[in-house]
């Protein structure tokens, strides 16, 4: 099990990565989110060994790092995919996959495994980008690690490929019973493909959870500002409701919010009809994504709102609508700010 008490990393005199604690089960997939610069690859370099820790420690299995005990990269037994691949050009595919290693048969196994066969006698310079990240990732669990590494393994391919080759890597994380530290930008990656959930934000984690807990349960405004699309209504909370500018809606107030709140609506949490009269307010973007459209309206208030409804669903910018409320669940109140 990967443990992190306290972990802490500097840059010169700023601290980066602040208070960081975790730990990580013996075949989880974590999954780690953030705004650019708040710290993401840090933490996979300070658990890899390739940074320093100012504060805290990090341990798995029989090693224990910190600031005053230095464990080496090479002795850590931690496996690491990059986004730019890191393949040897001059190797071939079987001899990238076997790097290092004196009994080749874990390698023929994730090569097997992964649909690399045919290619062993290739070169880096013949393969597609999905298959030089299959061999990347071939290479590093064929040498048995204790702990996985991933930093945007997938950021320099093309959507559909993303798609095919997160489960193929999920898949083949699962088979080897490999913990797994994974970052990355795409936030629909990070909310299928993850156990968990992590969201930092300069430097501290903000919230670790399930992907639908962190989601539909956000422990701050930035969580709920940072997952996904999201609007924020000023409202006024009254028990279990909240009065706002598209009428009364069920609401959940956080820890010490009263009265004065935002109401955070997600795209699917209410619907639109054509308004008889003036209604809640007026299309102002439209947006077509094949299934549905996201409309922007302008509310009465001059606040704005993102709904996505139906394909069928058509309205042209300017038209006057009426919101109704979809969702059965209580929608979360936040201070104002």
């Amino acid at each position: 099990m990967l443990k992190i008490e306290n972990m802490a990393v500097d840059y010169g005199a700023n601290r980066v990565i602040d208070q960081l604690n975790l730990n990580l089960a013996n075949d989880e997939i974590l999954m780690m989110v953030g705004p650019t610069g708040c710290g993401k690859s840090t933490i996979l370099q300070a658990v890899a060994g390739l940074l320093p820790l100012a504060q805290g420690s990090v341990s798995l299995g029989k090693w224990r790092a910190s600031r005053k005990k230095q464990v080496a990269p090479e002795q850590r037994n931690i496996g690491m995919v990059f986004q730019d691949f890191a393949l040897f050009p001059h190797l071939t595919v079987e001899q990238n996959a076997s790097f290092r290693l004196k009994d080749t048969r874990a390698a023929d196994q994730w090569l097997d495994m992964l649909g690399l066969e045919p290619l062993r006698k290739a070169k880096p310079e013949q393969l597609s980008g999905g298959q030089k990240q299959r061999v990347a990732l071939a290479r590093a669990l064929a040498h048995g690690p204790a702990l996985m590494l991933l930093d945007e393994p997938l950021s320099s391919l093309d959507a559909a490929l993303k798609d095919k080759l997160r489960w193929e890597i999920r898949n083949a994380l699962k088979a080897a019973g490999v913990p797994a530290i994974w970052v990355t930008h795409d936030q629909h990656e990070a909310l299928s493909i993850g156990d968990r959930l992590g969201i930092l934000r300069a430097g501290k984690l903000q919230q670790i959870d399930t992907p639908e807990q962190c989601f539909c349960a956000p422990a701050n405004r930035f969580v709920a500002g940072f997952l996904g699309e999201v609007s924020f209504l000023a409202a006024q909370l009254n028990g279990d409701r909240a009065e706002t500018a598209v009428g009364s809606l069920p609401a959940k107030a956080a820890e010490g919010v009263a009265g004065e709140a935002e109401l955070m609506v997600r795209p699917d949490d209410c619907g639109i009809k054509p308004a008889l009269g003036e209604g809640h307010g007026r299309i102002e973007k439209a947006q077509y994504e094949g299934g549905t459209w996201l409309y922007k309206l302008r509310l009465n208030d001059g606040s704005k709102l993102l709904l996505r409804v139906n394909h069928e669903q058509r309205f042209a910018l300017g038209d006057r609508v009426e919101v109704v409320p979809t969702t059965r669940q209580p929608l979360l109140a936040f201070a104002p700010q």
